[in-house]
């Protein structure tokens, strides 16, 4: 089964996972997005699923207005 992801999905777990949940806008009502975003990862990373995504995902993952730091680069 594949699945396709925008770059938004992948900055807001990226944020949530380092904890900047405070920069991430409206996050009530994007939490339970953001929560099914973690699961589709981590079944990917077991292999259960493929994710897709556009070739413009890295870079808009990458600068994000100067909050991006290197351990950001590596998660996403």
């Amino acid at each position: 089964m594949s699945i396709y992801m925008e770059s938004p999905c992948f900055i807001d777990v990226a944020k949530y996972k380092l904890g900047m949940q405070g920069s991430i806008d409206d996050l009530v009502n994007k939490e339970p997005h953001i929560q099914a975003c973690i699961k589709l990862l981590d079944a990917a990373e077991r292999g259960e699923i493929t994710i897709l995504t556009a070739n413009l995902t890295n870079s808009e993952c990458q600068h994000l207005d100067g909050l991006v730091t290197a351990e950001m680069r590596s998660t996403v």
